[in-house]
């Protein structure tokens, strides 16, 4: 299997949109299913997953996977590091989706809240 760097996949990224004309959300939402259909896979009946995304693209990816994992009814508690204003683009679309959808969103700001996060993810 090849294995793209993070600059490879930025510059498929960008080909895919630039020169193809494909949206970049479609790009987002085609991570966010692959990714859930893989942590799907490796869940037992039951389990919680968390996902912790930033305010960037990739943290759009992962509010999608968590979008697709709430509709295979599997627990989902997503971790925002840092705060929803600065969300923006196809992440923020994203957001306000699993937002209105009412997933658990959890906001990781202080030092506290890294706490909170870790006792989370232990149990």
């Amino acid at each position: 299997m090849k294995v793209a760097t993070s600059e490879q996949m930025r510059n498929i990224d960008r080909e895919a949109v630039e020169l193809y004309g494909m949206p970049s959300i479609v790009l987002m939402e085609n991570a966010g299913i692959v990714v859930s259909s893989h942590i799907a896979d490796a869940v037992s009946d039951g389990g919680k997953v968390c996902i912790i995304c930033g305010k960037g693209n990739n943290g759009g990816d992962g509010f999608t996977a968590a979008r697709h994992l709430f509709k295979r009814n599997i627990k989902i508690v997503v971790y925002l590091a840092g705060d929803e204003d600065r969300l923006k683009g196809d992440a923020l679309i994203n957001y306000n989706i699993i937002k209105k959808m009412g997933l658990n969103i959890k906001h990781v700001i202080s030092d506290d809240d890294i706490l909170n996060l870790i006792d989370d993810v232990r149990d």
